[in-house]
Formats: structure tokens, C-alpha cells, sequence
């Protein structure tokens, strides 16, 4: 039993590492976009906004501590990360605890929320977003 919980804490650590090293290349990215005020590269291919634009305008804001301005951007800037960690490192971190139907709640109330917020904007337009 002891090597497999050695074995679970190597798994753990690497995550841990990992996830580390994307969160300072994310913000690493925010900044050089915020900096030099990059438009979304999914929007400029499909020329339309995807339903994550605004997200790296809303955090800038957000960590100039703006939040009126973040929440103009993408009023879910701040569940959007939260998402996708824990859909990511289900498999790795204590949240493999969740029971499998509230997991899945969860991720389908999540979709719905960012897709919602995604066609509402759409409907009402986007406005410099």
C-alpha cells in the first residue's frame, strides 16, 4: 500500500508542476495581449467572437482590480478557469471524490452558463468586444 500512495504523490506533484507551468504561461499571455493589445486569433480567423472573447481583456481588468470592466468583457471570466481546472484534473486532485452525477451537473450547468452568455452577446451584439 505505501508505494501506491508514493506512486499517487509523484502523479500529484507532476500536476501540480504542470499545472503551474500553464498558469504562468497563460499569464504570461494575458500580459504580452493586454500590453500590446492583441484581438483574439480565433476571431480573426472565423471573424466572429468565440464564446471565451473578452476573457483575457476581463482578467487585465481584473487584476488592475476593475472588476466593472471585467465583467463588461466576459461576465464569466471568473468561473471560466475554475471550469476547466476541474474538468481537467478530475483524474489527478481530490475532487475525483465529486460523485460522478454531480461531476456531470456540474459540467453541463457549466456549458450551458458560458454558451448562454455566448449567444446572449451575440444576440445583443458584442459591441467593441
Amino acid at each position: 500500500m505505501p508505494p501506491k500512495k508514493i506512486k499517487d504523490w509523484d502523479i500529484r506533484k507532476e500536476f501540480i508542476k504542470r499545472n503551474l507551468i500553464t498558469l504562468l504561461i497563460i499569464l504570461a499571455y494575458v500580459a504580452f495581449a493586454w500590453i500590446f493589445k492583441l484581438d483574439c486569433p480565433l476571431r480573426r480567423m472565423i471573424r466572429r467572437p468565440c464564446p471565451a472573447c473578452g476573457i483575457t481583456r476581463a482578467w487585465a481588468n481584473a487584476l488592475q482590480l476593475d472588476f466593472k470592466e471585467a465583467l463588461y468583457f466576459h461576465p464569466l471570466f471568473w468561473f471560466v478557469p475554475f471550469y476547466v481546472w476541474i474538468i481537467i484534473s478530475r483524474e489527478f486532485w481530490p475532487i475525483d471524490k465529486i460523485p460522478e452525477k454531480i461531476y456531470k451537473v456540474f459540467t453541463i450547468i457549466g456549458g450551458i452558463l458560458i454558451f448562454g452568455v455566448y449567444i446572449f452577446r451575440n444576440i445583443v451584439g458584442f459591441g467593441d468586444i
